[in-house]
């Protein structure tokens, strides 16, 4: 009987081994979670924000220089959490950077919305907290970006600072 006479493609193929044919049949892959990507003026019109986290995962220096996004405006708890150091010109990592978020406790039921500078290192963090069963959203144009491309972030946009 062919595979393809009605009955279901593995039951086909059951068949078909069953008779001595010999038959290959592919793994599924695996269904991966995807980090959401939103930019800050999508973040600003979400309805859902209140009860959630947002994370600046920039460095203390970003912070002084530049201000820090307030996140209270919207409802959302916020923690100001360094995945990279800087002093003087060399950028590390933070070693702390995955104890520093444990101490934060979250609640695996809220949403995470990362933000850094242009959107690349809250994505790393929006990965890592995705893999380890939250919600996680990134704010991909960031707190600062500025280009041709991009004319969005949470400055430009003029979502409130602290």
């Amino acid at each position: 009987m062919c595979p393809r006479g009605g009955i279901g493609r593995h039951k086909g193929l059951k068949i078909l081994a069953a008779c001595g044919v010999p038959v290959r049949v592919r793994p599924r892959a695996p269904k991966l979670k995807m980090v959401k990507q939103i930019t800050a003026l999508e973040f600003k019109e979400l309805p859902f924000k209140q009860g959630c986290y947002l994370i600046d995962v920039r460095t203390p220096e970003e912070w002084k220089t530049t201000g820090k996004p307030d996140g209270e405006a919207f409802g959302l708890s916020t923690y100001f959490v360094s995945y990279q150091l800087q002093k003087n010109d060399t950028i590390s990592l933070n070693p702390k950077f995955l104890f520093e978020m444990d101490e934060l406790n979250l609640d695996k039921n809220k949403k995470i919305f990362f933000i850094c500078a242009s959107g690349i290192r809250s994505q790393i963090v929006a990965d890592i907290f995705e893999k380890k069963g939250f919600e996680t959203y990134n704010i991909s144009d960031g707190f600062l970006r500025s280009s041709k491309v991009y004319a969005s972030s949470w400055l430009a946009d003029k979502l409130p600072i602290k």
